[in-house]
């Protein structure tokens, strides 16, 4: 549905349904982007690779209020399928990741995160 490449994005009061992409079935964030949402629903989408929610790599990315409600990532080659809800990656230490209040619920199996090695990684409320 949307890639921020190296770029600023505010998402408010916004559904990504039935969405489907390789990697970030609703949102695909990368190469120091800054991704902000706010009261956000990623439902049913699918990743057909990873990160079926969000694939955020070497990105900044806040999410408040949002809900990961059935995502799926598919992983049709050998070693893929990671994140059911989202993909966090980075390679190296410079990535701010931030979930407030926010809900995971039947995303397939484990939220899985790999490759991570964020500067800050905080959740409350979720």
């Amino acid at each position: 549905a949307i890639r921020s490449q190296g770029g600023s994005l505010t998402v408010n009061r916004c559904l990504f349904e039935n969405n489907e992409a390789l990697f970030g079935g609703g949102l695909f964030n990368s190469d120091g982007s800054a991704v902000r949402l706010t009261n956000v629903v990623f439902r049913q989408n699918r990743a057909r690779q990873d990160g079926g929610a969000i694939t955020s790599s070497r990105a900044n990315l806040t999410a408040i209020n949002t809900t990961f409600l059935s995502n799926t990532a598919l992983g049709q080659s050998a070693g893929s399928g990671l994140g059911r809800a989202l993909l966090l990656t980075t390679s190296s230490n410079t990535s701010e990741i931030g979930f407030t209040n926010c809900i995971f619920w039947e995303n397939g199996g484990a939220n899985t995160i790999g490759n991570f090695t964020p500067t800050l990684i905080q959740a409350t409320y979720c």
